[in-house]
C-alpha cells in the first residue's frame, strides 16, 4: 500500500459559481476513486461551501479570492494576491503533481501557484466563449 506522500496529488481549482465548482467535483470523485489524493480549492462563496459538504475522501481548501465585480480592484488584488500565497504555501509542503483549474476567479492563483511548484497543469472550460481567467492562463 502507497503511503499518503506517495500517492499522486491533484489539486482542482473550481469554486464561485456552480458552472464552474460541479465539473470540478465530477473530475474529484472519478479521481478519488482512482487512487489519487485530492485537494478541491473553492472560494469561500455560500455556493462553494454548501455543496462540499457531501464531499468525501478529499482536501477542501478555500481560498479568499474574489471575483472582479463593479470596478473594486482593491478586493480583487488583495484576494489574489493572498490567495496566490496560500496555493504556493501549501504547494510547498505537498507539490501536486497536477493542477486543474475549471475557470473563473478561484482559478488563476493555484495554476500561478502549480506552475511554479512545476506541477503539470490543466484548463478546462466548459463555456463556448473563454472565460477572462483561462483566457490569461492560457
Amino acid at each position: 500500500m502507497q503511503s499518503a506522500q506517495t500517492v499522486p496529488l491533484v489539486a482542482i481549482a473550481c469554486g464561485g459559481t456552480g458552472g464552474h465548482l460541479f465539473p470540478g467535483l465530477a473530475v474529484a470523485e472519478v479521481l478519488a476513486r482512482s487512487g489519487c489524493a485530492l485537494s478541491l480549492i473553492i472560494s469561500a462563496k455560500d455556493v462553494d461551501q454548501q455543496a462540499v459538504k457531501s464531499a468525501v475522501g478529499m482536501e477542501i481548501v478555500t481560498l479568499s479570492a474574489v471575483g472582479l465585480v463593479n470596478g473594486q480592484i482593491g478586493a480583487f488584488v488583495r484576494g489574489f494576491w493572498q490567495s496566490y500565497l496560500a496555493a504556493k504555501q501549501m504547494f510547498k509542503a505537498r507539490p501536486p503533481q497536477a493542477v486543474l483549474a475549471m475557470g473563473g476567479f478561484t482559478s488563476a492563483p493555484p495554476i500561478l501557484a502549480g506552475r511554479k511548484a512545476d506541477a503539470a497543469t490543466f484548463l478546462h472550460e466548459s463555456n463556448s466563449i473563454p472565460g477572462r481567467a483561462n483566457r490569461w492562463l492560457a
